[in-house]
């Protein structure tokens, strides 16, 4: 796929990209409106790690794990049954978001609820009763030291007053002199000993304080005065951009599956050849009233009469070399437009100075007698079946346009017109007429192939968005088979929004008959 095509694509279905973009930002806007606001509060806690751990690069690493650690410890569940209960309500796992600062020692928890001031309550107290257990956690592993230390001091110390006391009501006499120096002795021992379990005592409380990191709020989470969700203009705009992607997917989805003939680069590429002509669609309803509804008559100077003037030119620059004299219109399908293109095209050839039959050689569904407007009682089954001759048959328009009619269906229209007497007919018409229409059935029955080595060129009729490539491409096939002079594609019934291409093909034949 070009960009050509892609432009013609984006353009034909611009319509739908643009309702898939309302839809969905309608939808979107609605839905965020009566969604439940919630409310976002975060408090910030700093992390005191241990001295050792600032020592190195695995103490750097070490912190980096602690760090990380207090991130999944933080929504524990034995920290949100705390929290929980000295708030008074609780709040789950999944509305609550822990995360640390990169590269910092700071710890940021967001709580949303739909009350503002419950999330900044909830925050604040988590990190409260978190930065508590796990103080007490670190801490419980020095207590029992710590206590018997304590209790050793406090044991000493009651010696050394004991002694003093002693020391102080013995009076210091000769007689007591052995008892003193062995009092002041063991004064001395127990001072030394009290010493000994002070500095244990203090050395135990630096190691306790050098190995537990504390947690303290370095900025408390305040209630929020706007909801983070829903966000209803960031929404909204997703949604649009969400309703024109899903409506681009639908549109690549029908492009994908259309097996249509849309543009002629496709005609291009399947067969190699170029349109003959470009025909919009006759706008509706038709008003028959005057010319038995023959457009070109009725509208001399419009687009589409111009459009058909051009086919009529094409058609002769075909005919150069090898001159064409009897033209069979058909087309791969029904309803395709086959039969308007046949009447209008006589109609233009007469206007150019061509003297024009046309013969109706639809057996099965003929329309020229109505654009004419013309009865359909003898006409080629008539003559056929011997009850009017090729003159009479050949019902006067114009002083340049006769038409003959196709008559009642016959029931073997497939073997008449396949017979020797449909070669002298059109011998007959081919020696009265300067050009020769034939409109036949469709491509879908034999009576086309049949006619095609009959005459001197054929014109297949297309209608772009209907005409399946492989109709067409079986139609093209079945009339190579038959040895048929193919002249060309006409692209009939192109519409307002068709490609751009065909608009400016039609805005510049305006212009010059316009300017003529």
């Amino acid at each position: 796929m070009d960009l050509r095509e892609l432009i013609r694509i984006v353009t034909r279905w611009l319509w739908l990209i643009l309702l898939g973009g309302i839809v969905g930002g309608v939808s979107t806007y609605y839905f965020s409106i009566y969604q439940q606001p919630i409310y976002s509060a975060t408090t910030e806690v700093f992390v005191t790690l241990p001295q050792y751990n600032q020592l190195s690069e695995l103490g750097y690493y070490n912190g980096y794990l602690v760090l990380q650690t207090y991130v999944e410890l933080m929504v524990a569940d034995q920290v949100l049954e705390e929290t929980s209960q000295r708030v008074g309500y609780s709040i789950s796992e999944n509305q609550i978001s822990v995360e640390q600062v990169i590269d910092t020692q700071i710890i940021t928890i967001t709580v949303e609820n739909p009350d503002p001031n419950r999330a900044a309550e909830f925050a604040n107290t988590l990190a409260l009763v978190f930065g508590e257990q796990q103080y007490q956690a670190q801490t419980a592993r020095y207590a029992e030291s710590k206590q018997n230390l304590e209790a050793n001091l406090a044991e000493q110390r009651a010696a050394i007053d004991q002694t003093l006391i002693k020391l102080a009501e013995l009076p210091d006499t000769e007689e007591n002199k052995v008892e003193r120096e062995l009092l002041n002795l063991n004064l001395t021992q127990a001072n030394d000993t009290y010493r000994n379990l002070l500095n244990n005592y203090e050395y135990l409380r630096l190691e306790e304080a050098q190995s537990v990191s504390t947690i303290q709020i370095a900025e408390t989470a305040k209630p929020a005065t706007a909801p983070v969700r829903p966000n209803i203009l960031t929404n909204t705009l997703l949604g649009i951009v969400v309703g024109m992607m899903l409506a681009g997917g639908i549109i690549f989805l029908i492009e994908y599956l259309d097996d249509t003939v849309r543009s002629p680069e496709e005609i291009a590429k399947l067969f190699d050849l170029s349109p003959l002509g470009y025909i919009a669609r006759l706008p509706l309803p038709r008003d028959r009233k005057d010319n038995g509804g023959v457009y070109v008559l009725q509208n001399p100077r419009s687009p589409i009469s111009e459009a058909f003037r051009s086919l009529r030119t094409n058609i002769e620059f075909a005919g150069v070399v090898d001159p064409i004299n009897t033209i069979l219109i058909t087309s791969p399908g029904p309803r395709e437009g086959k039969s308007t293109v046949a009447a209008n095209l006589a109609t233009v050839m007469m206007q150019g100075g061509k003297k024009v039959i046309v013969v109706d050689a639809d057996l099965r569904r003929p329309r020229i007698h109505k654009f004419f407007g013309l009865t359909n009682r003898l006409g080629l089954s008539g003559i056929f079946r011997g009850q009017v001759n090729l003159v009479d048959a050949a019902e006067k328009l114009a002083d340049n346009l006769h038409v003959i009619t196709s008559g009642p269906p016959p029931p073997n229209p497939a073997e008449l017109l396949g017979s020797m007497l449909m070669d002298k007919i059109l011998s007959g018409v081919s020696q009265r007429a300067d050009i020769v229409i034939v409109d036949s059935p469709p491509v879908v029955v034999t009576d086309p192939i049949v006619l095609s080595r009959k005459v001197d060129g054929v014109i297949l009729v297309i209608n772009p968005g209907k005409t399946k490539k492989d109709a067409l491409k079986a139609a093209m096939e079945q009339l190579t088979r038959a040895e048929a002079r193919i002249l060309g594609i006409v692209i009939n019934q192109i519409g307002k929004r068709s490609s751009q291409y065909y608009q400016y093909y039609y805005t510049k034949s305006y212009y010059h008959q316009t300017q003529n």
